[in-house]
């Protein structure tokens, strides 16, 4: 199944979110979670402007959220 991120709308199937079945509620992506985050913690949100990121590795995302 693929997911869509509440946050950006990037797209990511539940497997590679390291998800059983559809979450209840919202869902974000690693990249809108990360700033989710960063906001909470006072710091400096990364750039999602038509789709940049900035000063963020995605696959190190990915890889840090399946483990």
């Amino acid at each position: 199944m693929l997911l869509f991120c509440v946050g950006c709308e990037r797209a990511c199937h539940t497997y590679c979110a390291n998800l059983d079945a559809l979450p209840e509620g919202d869902w974000f992506c690693w990249v809108c979670q990360e700033n989710r985050d960063r906001e909470l913690a006072g710091e400096e949100v990364v750039d999602l402007t038509a789709g940049a990121i900035v000063n963020l590795n995605f696959l190190e995302l990915v890889l840090k959220a399946r483990a």
